[in-house]
């Protein structure tokens, strides 16, 4: 797995990080990579647990659905910001189990979840980072967002 990790100034120029508006441009991205449709999406450890959170805030995960659904639900927060949180998409699979680990978004950058395909994470305020071993989304990202850091390969 590979982490790239994004600032709001590498999205879209903005100092402040973490803006749900820049999930949703890196959700969008990810859309257009192949097999990104298909993946089932379970969130953790979010904040602020406020309205559509509320449900995220433990550390361990509850679904989501597609990323379409994620989308959709980023789209009904009522607050600018995502203060910390992880977004883990995994192969679908007939109703896709939750994964059975507690998920924290403190701690060194790298894959959360083994079995995760794609694993998006809010670092308090201060940065994006996403996590994959899809060559295809790591080279399109890096096409999108050149300033971007690589963080390097975990296992």
């Amino acid at each position: 797995m590979t982490t790239i990790q994004l600032t709001g100034a590498d999205i879209d120029g903005d100092p402040t990080s973490c803006t749900v508006a820049q999930f949703l441009q890196i959700l969008h991205e990810l859309a257009l990579c192949a097999g990104t449709a298909d993946l089932v999406w379970f969130g953790a450890d979010m904040s602020p647990d406020l309205g559509q959170l509320e449900r995220f805030q433990s550390e361990f995960a509850s679904r989501i659905g597609s990323l379409k659904d994620v989308r959709g639900l980023l789209r009904s927060l009522s607050f600018p910001q995502i203060d910390f949180g992880i977004l883990i998409a995994v192969a679908t699979e007939e109703n896709a189990p939750r994964p059975k680990i507690a998920l924290y978004s403190e701690g060194p950058a790298g894959r959360r979840y083994q079995s995760s395909e794609v694993e998006l994470l809010a670092f308090d305020d201060s940065y994006i980072e996403v996590t994959t071993d899809r060559s295809e989304v790591l080279q399109h990202l890096n096409d999108r967002f050149p300033k971007a850091t690589r963080i390097g390969d975990h296992r």
